[in-house]
């Protein structure tokens, strides 16, 4: 069984959130058509499984030791 739109509500709200801004995202047209938007731009950039990291055009695909993570970090201007 899949979550529900009261699930994604109640998540949101419990990690911050403001529930009415939430709903108006989730319900609303601007909602759905970012994330087809990000959808979108993964598939051009050939991104199909999770977990992927792309930090400063850097992929990484999978779980990646910290020390990965911070170099990538480190090198940023």
């Amino acid at each position: 069984m899949g979550a529900d739109r009261d699930y994604y509500v109640n998540t949101a709200v419990a990690l911050g959130a403001d529930q009415a801004t939430f709903e108006a995202c989730y319900d609303g047209p601007d909602g759905i058509a970012t994330v087809l938007e990000l959808d979108n731009i993964r598939r051009q950039r050939s991104i199909f499984s999770q977990p992927i990291f792309d930090i400063n055009g850097q992929i990484f695909v999978g779980a990646q030791p910290f020390e990965d993570f911070a170099a990538v970090f480190n090198a940023m201007p």
